[in-house]
């Protein structure tokens, strides 16, 4: 039960950051440019992420980092005992 409110919080969580719009820019850049830079040449399978592209892909999972812990999530619903709520506080 309380391993399964906690994954119910994490669920939550990460679907809040998700619908946050700047993450979800940065989340397509990043995606953008893996594709982009993964595309197969001729015959070939697919090329790894230039030294470039991985400082860039970094730099915009930084930006998620810092974006995240700016935002509030309200978690008071999930539980209805406040010492619950507390230890997962």
């Amino acid at each position: 039960e309380e391993a399964h409110n906690l994954i119910s919080v994490l669920e939550k969580r990460i679907d809040t950051l998700k619908k946050n719009e700047n993450i979800k820019k940065l989340l397509e850049d990043i995606d953008k440019i893996k594709t982009d830079a993964e595309k197969p040449t001729t015959g070939s399978k697919p090329n790894p992420l230039p030294e470039n592209k991985k400082k860039e892909v970094e730099g915009h999972e930084e930006k998620i980092k810092e974006i995240a812990k700016t935002i509030k999530f309200n978690i008071d619903s999930l539980f209805t005992d406040p010492l619950e709520l507390e230890y997962y506080l």
